[in-house]
């Protein structure tokens, strides 16, 4: 009753603060937001927060910085609203961890008029294809092998009818889930043994 506080934005009012867009959430602050009640000296227990433009932000592991880059374009699918189709840009990703095996990545996104159900501290999920060979060799992960005093080299097992099987080195590249790319060592049409042949 005795201040009158101007805002020095225009957007939401939140309860307590926020941090890399994740929301604190009123419940931190209810003990001291009551009649009697004490703030620490510079504790933020409102944020103003601008609902346009928004973007998202999130962590980024050590293992996927080599794929993500600026300018790489995506899919964004928010919780809210799951079936409206968003696309997303990077802009930055950090050159610096923002905490161990982890980057900061901020990605721009175009929301259209009817996306007005979206609003800051909300998440969704993020889409890239970082990696594509349409032409790819592809075996099971489980079908390669390696040698045991090189774990670099690898091998598989080439089945040839009524002989024993062949053991062939080959040149392996990217992985996805099960699967993994096959770069040297076997061509398309070659039959290979799923596990190690029985001695």
């Amino acid at each position: 009753k005795v201040m009158a506080v101007s805002s020095p934005a225009k957007g939401i009012l939140y309860r307590g603060t926020f941090e890399r867009g994740k929301w604190s959430g009123p419940s931190a602050l209810k003990a001291r937001l009551r009649r009697g009640g004490a703030l620490k000296p510079n504790e933020v227990f409102m944020t103003v927060v601008e609902s346009r433009p928004l973007f998202v932000r999130t962590d980024l592991s050590e293992g996927s910085l080599r794929w993500v880059k600026k300018g790489m374009k995506g899919k964004v699918r928010s919780k809210a609203l799951p079936e409206l189709k968003l696309v997303g840009s990077v802009r930055e990703v950090s050159t610096v961890p923002i905490a161990p095996g982890k980057f900061d990545l901020v990605v721009d996104v175009s929301l259209p008029k009817d996306a007005g159900a979206i609003l800051p501290g909300m998440s969704c999920k993020l889409e890239f294809v970082v990696y594509e060979n349409k032409d790819a060799l592809v075996v099971p992960v489980s079908a390669v092998f390696s040698e045991e005093d090189d774990e670099d080299a690898k091998y598989v097992y080439l089945h040839r009818k009524g002989k024993k099987p062949k053991k062939q080195r080959v040149k392996v590249g990217e992985k996805s889930g099960d699967k993994v790319e096959i770069l040297e060592g076997i061509r398309a049409g070659k039959e290979i043994l799923a596990e190690k042949p029985k001695k």
